[in-house]
């Protein structure tokens, strides 16, 4: 014993204090814990000399001239320096074997006879042990413990490779048809019958076949082994369907909801089916598939059924006519003479541009200006309407007729004077309008229409009326 020399020259802290109690009960692995702490905290030869005689008692003359040599480093004056140095000298003379171990994965602790002992050091590891019998213990989290008995020869190395498992269970997989493939968790699919390896915890295994149905398996793996069968259902003969995949559809075949969004399309069994497809901005459509085996066919309804964006905004252009019905009550000189002459506005051609917003599938609300002419007695005048206006759809689908209605102001904007100097004048009248028309989707983007409307104005001794007919087209423009 060579650390009660130099023990009272230096202040023992309460790990060393530990330390020196647990070697004299035996207990060699809590000593060397302790010992490792005194020495990290405060680096003292004789913490390095007691931890010596730990290695000593416990084989491992390797390290037990690690800790010698660093006592001398540590206090290289100490009274004891010849017999740490003639220790030291014994031990590099003495017939040792040379231990080599490796594990995958690397960084395993390593025992050495008893975890009692405790930790020796982590793979890759190499030390001077005495000859003999050993056992030696690998331990890593998640892996398998490992032991192995090995016998060192003196003067001799000895290299061992220590392949460890992980934590889980064998999954044994049989299944009918031979011929099927097992995939777990995803993995790439492997011919059965299979032995897996799982890991500790909750897994998926399928077992799949050409033209079966596929059978899966919940594992909870606890340790142990786990044997599956798999006995697979042949398909019944058919196809699929492929169908639109727009929001808020809703399909259903033969009376029965199906999921219209699955990459493959929904299959169906050989035979006649009915498809019925519907939505929120579309009107019902209703097809028959006759389903013949390993046929795939793609069903789409007609765009007159399908129904208009919403949210959306457009832009349309149209012309038509303006037809005055009535006494029109335009400008400031219009009137009606006791003669009956009419010095009032009169039928004629009229264009115009509208934006809209497609609030609902089925309601849109629009701003118009349009541009019309105002023949009359005088000398030919121009004006202007401007009108907010409601347009109802009657069916969802793209192909509708619509209700509309509207408010808004007709305005003189030209009036050119006659040879006597006088013209329509200028003015301005409210109008109100209702109508009908036809809304005809085309595609994505483009519709056409057209619209009848009957719209009051100002008059004489009563309201005017006008009758309006239009036909354009309308662009989506977001």
């Amino acid at each position: 014993m060579l650390a009660s020399a130099t023990a009272a020259a230096q202040a023992p802290d309460a790990h060393y204090l530990a330390g020196v109690r647990y070697f004299q009960e035996g207990d060699y692995k809590k000593a060397t814990d302790e010992l490792k702490a005194s020495i990290a905290a405060h680096p003292t030869s004789k913490a390095a000399l007691y931890l010596s005689n730990v290695y000593l008692k416990i084989g491992n003359l390797g390290l037990a001239k690690d800790q010698l040599t660093l006592a001398l480093k540590l206090e290289p004056s100490t009274p004891k320096k010849a017999s740490i140095e003639a220790l030291i000298r014994s031990i590099e003379g003495r017939s040792v074997s040379r231990l080599i171990v490796r594990s995958t994965p690397p960084g395993a602790n390593i025992y050495l006879d008893s975890k009692g002992l405790g930790v020796q050091g982590t793979t890759p590891f190499e030390q001077s042990v005495l000859p003999g019998a050993h056992k030696v213990i690998a331990v890593i989290d998640g892996y398998e413990e490992v032991e192995r008995d090995v016998t060192l020869e003196a003067g001799e190395s000895t290299s061992i490779d220590l392949p460890l498992r992980t934590k889980g269970c064998d999954v044994s997989v049989n299944a009918t048809p031979a011929t099927s493939r097992a995939t777990l968790d995803g993995a790439p699919p492997v011919p059965v019958p299979a032995a897996l390896r799982v890991a500790l915890g909750d897994h998926k295994l399928v077992v799949t076949n050409e033209k079966f149905e596929p059978k899966e398996f919940a594992i909870r793996c606890v340790g142990g082994a786990v044997p599956l069968t798999a006995a697979l259902v042949p398909i019944a003969p058919g196809g699929y369907v492929t169908l639109p995949n727009d929001a808020g559809l809703v399909v259903t075949v033969d009376g029965r909801i199906v999921d219209a969004t699955a990459a493959t399309g929904v299959r169906l069994l050989v035979g006649r089916h009915v498809i019925t497809i519907t939505g929120p901005n579309r009107a019902p459509w209703t097809t028959t598939v006759d389903m013949t085996e390993d046929r795939t066919v793609a069903v789409a309804p007609p765009k007159t059924v399908r129904g208009f964006k919403a949210p959306a905004l457009y832009l349309g252009v149209e012309g038509g006519a303006n037809l005055v019905l009535a006494n029109w009550n335009l400008g400031q000189n219009a009137f009606v003479a006791q003669s009956g002459t009419k010095n009032t506005p009169g039928t004629s051609g009229m264009a115009g541009l509208r934006i809209g917003a497609q609030v609902l599938p089925r309601l849109a609300l629009e701003a118009e200006v349009h541009w019309l002419g105002l023949p009359s007695t005088y000398p030919f005048a121009m004006g202007l309407s401007y009108d907010a206006n409601a347009v109802f759809h009657v069916f969802r689908g793209g192909w509708t007729p619509v209700v509309e209605g509207g408010l808004g102001v007709y305005q003189v904007v030209s009036a050119p004077k006659a040879s006597n100097g006088t013209n329509l004048g200028t003015g301005e009248a409210f109008r109100g309008h209702l109508g009908i028309g036809y809304l005809a989707r085309l595609n994505d983007r483009f519709s056409v229409r057209v619209d009848v409307r009957d719209v009051l104005s100002a008059g004489f001794s009563g309201p005017a009326d006008n009758l309006e007919i239009l036909g354009g087209a309308e662009v989506v423009l977001w």
